[in-house]
C-alpha cells in the first residue's frame, strides 16, 4: 500500500476524531470522504474493545480457565449495530426520480460524493467504467438507498464486457441497504477502509464479496444467498466472502459480523495468506458446501487478538453445489467448520463460544491458541455419502511456538474422536490442555464411516512436552477413551497429568512428572 495514502487517510481520521468530540460531529453536508472516515474510527474502536475483552483469557493460566465465569468475559453486549451514521435524506447527491432504470442515471463516478438511490430497482452494465460506463465504487464515496428504503441492482453486462472484472486502487468508500443480484463477482484489489453495510449478495455466479491485498474491510449485517451457484472450479469459487493477503500486501484490519450467509456454493468465509488483525462474530452461515469459516495457509504476524466467536455455523458440507462441480458431491476434505489448513500456527487467535451442528467433516481444526466454549454437535454426519476419515469434534493442529488450550468445550461426534491429534514430524511441541470439555463419542450407524480406532481423545506425537486432561466429563469407561502416543521410545515427557473417570488405552512409557493417573 502507498505510504503516503496510509499516512493521509491516519491524520483524516485524528482529524475527524477530534472534530467529533469537540463538536459533536459536524461535517459539510456532501463531505463524504469525512463520513467514511468517522464510520470507520467507531469500526476500528469496536474492534479495540472486543480485543482487549477477549485478550484477557489468553491472560488467564489455563488451569483457571474452566473455573472462571463465562459471563465475565463474554462479548455479546460489545454489538455494532446497524446505524453507523445517521444520514439524512438531503445529504449529497439525492435523485429524485427513477428514469431509465440504469444506475448510470444517477451516478456520476465522481469523487467524495453520497449517492442516495430513491428509485427500488437498477441495472448495473459495468463496475470499472469501461466503455464510459459509470463506476459505482468511486474513491471516497458513499453509495445507499434512501432513508428507510433499500436498491436493488441487477447486473446486466452486455456480451463485449466481461462479467467478471475487478474494483482497484480505490479507498474509502461506504455502501449500505443496496440489495445486489446476479453479478458475478465483486471483488476489490489494492484498495483501503470500504464497509459494506446491511447489503446483500443474491445469485452470485462465481464469488461473492473478494478483497486481494487490501486493508480496513468491514462486511457487517449482510446477507449472503447462493453464491457462486455457476462455478467450475471449486478450488478457487463459490465463497461468499473471501479475503486474501500476501507479505507485500497484508489484509489487515477485517471484520466480519451479523451477517448471515445461506447455501455457500464453496467456502461461506475464507481467508488466504496474510489476514491478520481480524473478527469473525455473530455471523450465521447455513448449508455451505465447504467449509463455514476457512483460514488457508495462515501467515499472522502474533501482534493482535484475532476472534472467531459467537458464530452459528450450521449443516456444513451439505449445501447445494453448483451443478458444474462434480467434485463436491464426492469429497469431504475441507468441509471442516472452523478450519486453519496447512498447519501454521494461529498465534493469539480465540476460537470462542461457536456453535456447530451437523458437519460432514470436523467441527474445528486448525493451531489456534484458546479454543474455549464452543458446542459442537453431530460432526462425522452423512460420511458415507461424502466420504472422509477425517470425523473429530476437534482436531489440534501441533504446533511449535505456543501452548495449545481447549477448554469448556460441548462435544458430540458420531465420527472418530471427540478430540485428537497426529503428527509424524521431529519437531518438541510445548503444550497441550483439555481441561473442562463435556465429551459425547455416540454410537455410530451405517451412515458413518470410520476407518480407525474411535477413542474420545488421542494425541500421537513423536514429542510433546506436557499435556494436561483435567475434568472433562462424559468420556467412555466401556473403551479405550484416552490413547496418548509418544512414538519416540527415548523421549521423556516434561509433565503428564490425568485426572479423568475414563479407560485409559495408551499413555507416554518416559515422563519426568507424572500426576494423577487414573484408570478404571
Amino acid at each position: 500500500m502507498n505510504n503516503i495514502r496510509k499516512i493521509i487517510f491516519f491524520i483524516l481520521l485524528i482529524a475527524m476524531t477530534v472534530i467529533s468530540v469537540s463538536t459533536g460531529f459536524a461535517y459539510e453536508e456532501n463531505d463524504a470522504l469525512g463520513i467514511t472516515v468517522h464510520i470507520r474510527h467507531n469500526i476500528n474502536r469496536h474492534m479495540a474493545r472486543l480485543q482487549n475483552k477477549n485478550g484477557a483469557l489468553l491472560k488467564v493460566m489455563p488451569e483457571e480457565i474452566s473455573k472462571l465465569d463465562f459471563n465475565k468475559y463474554d462479548t455479546e453486549e460489545l454489538v455494532l449495530g446497524t446505524e453507523l451514521y445517521s444520514f439524512d435524506d438531503n445529504l449529497g447527491s439525492v435523485f429524485k426520480y427513477l428514469l431509465k432504470g440504469n444506475i448510470e442515471d444517477e451516478i456520476s463516478g465522481d469523487e467524495n460524493k453520497v449517492n442516495t438511490l430513491s428509485g427500488s430497482s437498477y441495472k448495473v452494465h459495468s463496475l470499472i467504467g469501461l466503455n464510459g460506463f459509470p463506476e459505482i465504487f468511486a474513491c471516497n464515496t458513499i453509495l445507499r438507498a434512501s432513508t428507510g428504503g433499500r436498491a436493488k441492482l441487477v447486473s446486466d453486462f452486455p456480451e463485449e464486457i466481461p462479467k467478471y472484472q475487478v474494483i482497484k486502487n480505490k479507498n474509502n468508500i461506504y455502501v449500505e441497504n443496496i440489495d445486489f443480484y446476479n453479478f458475478s463477482t465483486i471483488k476489490f484489489e489494492y484498495c483501503e477502509n470500504i464497509i459494506f453495510n446491511n447489503c446483500t449478495f443474491n445469485d452470485f455466479s462465481v464469488n461473492g464479496l473478494v478483497f486481494r491485498d487490501c486493508e480496513n474491510i468491514s462486511v457487517i449485517n449482510c446477507n449472503f444467498n447462493n453464491c457462486g451457484n455457476a462455478m467450475t472450479d471449486y478450488t478457487n469459487s463459490g465463497y461468499s466472502i473471501r479475503i486474501t493477503g500476501d507479505d507485500t500486501n497484508p489484509a489487515n484490519n477485517v471484520l466480519i459480523e451479523n451477517c448471515v450467509i445461506e447455501n455457500a456454493c464453496g467456502d461461506a468465509i475464507s481467508f488466504v495468506g496474510a489476514v491478520d488483525n481480524f473478527i469473525v462474530r455473530n455471523n450465521k452461515i447455513n448449508n455451505s458446501v465447504w467449509s463455514a469459516i476457512d483460514y488457508w495457509q495462515p501467515a499472522i504476524s502474533g501482534e493482535y487478538i484475532n476472534i472467531i466467536e459467537n458464530n452459528s455455523c450450521v449443516n456444513i458440507g451439505f449445501g447445494e453445489p453448483s451443478k458444474y462441480d462434480t467434485a463436491a458431491r464426492v469429497s469431504g476434505v475441507g468441509c471442516s467448520a472452523i478450519f486453519a489448513g496447512k498447519g501454521m500456527p494461529m498465534a493469539k487467535t480465540i476460537v470462542k463460544n461457536n456453535t456447530i451442528r451437523n458437519a460432514v467433516e470436523n467441527g474445528i481444526e486448525g493451531a489456534y491458541e484458546l479454543v474455549y466454549h464452543n458446542t459442537i454437535e453431530n460432526t462425522g454426519e452423512n460420511s458415507a455419502v461424502r466420504h472422509t476419515g477425517s470425523t473429530e469434534g476437534i482436531f489440534i493442529t501441533p504446533v511449535v511456538s505456543f501452548e495449545q488450550k481447549y477448554i469448556s468445550n460441548v462435544i458430540q461426534t458420531r465420527g472418530l474422536r471427540c478430540i485428537s491429534s497426529y503428527s509424524s514430524e521431529p519437531d518438541e511441541y510445548k503444550a497441550i490442555y483439555i481441561i473442562g470439555n463435556s465429551f459425547s463419542l455416540k454410537d455410530t450407524d451405517d451412515s458413518i464411516t470410520c476407518k480407525y480406532k474411535r477413542a474420545d481423545i488421542e494425541i500421537n506425537y513423536p514429542h510433546l512436552k506436557k499435556l494436561v486432561i483435567r475434568g472433562n466429563t462424559g468420556m467412555r469407561c466401556d473403551i479405550d477413551s484416552v490413547n496418548i502416543f509418544i512414538r519416540d521410545k527415548e523421549y521423556a515427557m516434561e509433565y503428564f497429568d490425568l485426572e479423568n473417570p475414563c479407560k485409559i488405552g495408551v499413555v507416554p512409557e518416559c515422563v519426568k512428572y507424572c500426576y494423577n493417573i487414573n484408570v478404571r
